[in-house]
């Protein structure tokens, strides 16, 4: 079994997660046929934005829903979500990252131009431990 991880910005515009609603089938698919349709999972966390349509998407898709895992955080904070994002990329082989354009704070993670996220955090934990990752800025 191959899982992706795919999370997030959890602050999206209302266009903004029409996008992300347009690109997270496509993300999968590629990854379902990067893999020959092989047994495919996602992994993906509980927040609100990116996660949250991650996981509407996966449970379209029985045998998706089957292999994938949406896991929780305890609360809404950093010391929560950090085992989280871990136990996402432990479980993940490669890891995505989805967030938008510097609206308020740059990343202080990768220091690119794009809006601080915890989904860009998650990526470069993945990448330590040699797994494949990418943030993609919508």
């Amino acid at each position: 079994m191959k899982y992706l991880g795919i999370v997030g910005s959890s602050h999206l515009s209302e266009v903004e997660e029409m996008y992300v609603r347009k690109i997270i089938p496509l993300l999968i698919n590629s990854y379902r046929l990067e893999h020959h349709f092989d047994d495919v999972g996602v992994v993906t966390g509980d927040a609100n934005g990116v996660d949250k349509l991650v996981w509407e998407y996966v449970k379209l898709d029985e045998e998706l829903t089957n292999n994938s895992r949406r896991y929780e955080a305890d609360d809404k904070t950093w010391e929560s979500f950090r085992p989280r994002n871990l136990t996402i990329v432990s479980r993940a082989d490669s890891v995505i990252c989805l967030t938008t354009k510097k609206k308020t704070i740059a990343c202080y993670h990768c220091h690119e131009e794009h809006q601080r996220s915890g989904g860009c955090w998650t990526v470069k934990e993945a990448k330590k431990r040699g797994k494949d990752g990418v943030v993609i800025v919508i």
